[in-house]
């Protein structure tokens, strides 16, 4: 009699913790990472992050590398070139897109911004249609990559997602701070 009284117990705690707003946040996946070496307290350039899939903001791409741009300025652990100098280098330069440079050329520009690291990010979103609701979410997948600038080498890679009813800048602002967290 008394485990199938704790099983009844333990389905109804697993029921309640489900309805929990919070329940989202006990079982979030933590990001993946890879890291290779040690980069804090160097100066980092972050380049504007590449998009895909449908979104409300034009320039998503610019906005995803400012917020992960002020998260990892706000740990006080690196040294954040101005995301204005880069944006002013790459009109300059007439460059659009950094899914087309070598490692060479990465290597350059972040020499030329006096950066020993460069962060390239990727921001994703898909939509999770809910036929029996109006409370549509959407996946956000938030992945970068830091690129020593002097051996032209991956110091680190992350990837972190999750599903949101908020809107993208909320949602690429939580996936970037649990990313710069675990750096």
């Amino acid at each position: 009699m008394k485990p199938k009284f704790l099983i009844i117990i333990l389905f109804f705690i697993a029921i309640f913790l489900a309805s929990c707003n919070t329940y989202r946040e006990l079982v979030a996946d933590s990001p993946d990472i890879t890291i290779t070496e040690k980069f804090d307290s160097t100066s980092v350039a972050i380049f504007s992050f590449e998009k895909s899939g449908r979104f409300e903001q034009n320039n998503i791409g610019l906005i995803a590398a400012d917020i992960f741009s002020n998260s990892m300025f706000l740990t006080g652990d690196y040294n954040i070139v101005d995301r204005t100098y880069i944006n002013d280098l790459f009109i300059q330069k007439n460059l659009r897109s950094t899914l087309n440079f070598d490692k060479e050329e990465l290597g350059k520009l972040g020499l030329e911004l006096g950066a020993n690291y460069i962060v390239l990010g990727k921001i994703i979103k898909t939509e999770n249609p809910d036929f029996f609701s109006d409370d549509q979410s959407s996946t956000f997948w938030l992945e970068i990559r830091v690129i020593n600038t002097q051996n032209k080498s991956i110091a680190a890679i992350a990837q972190c997602r999750d599903n949101f009813k908020c809107n993208e800048i909320e949602a690429i602002s939580i996936l970037a701070n649990r990313i710069v967290k675990e750096l």
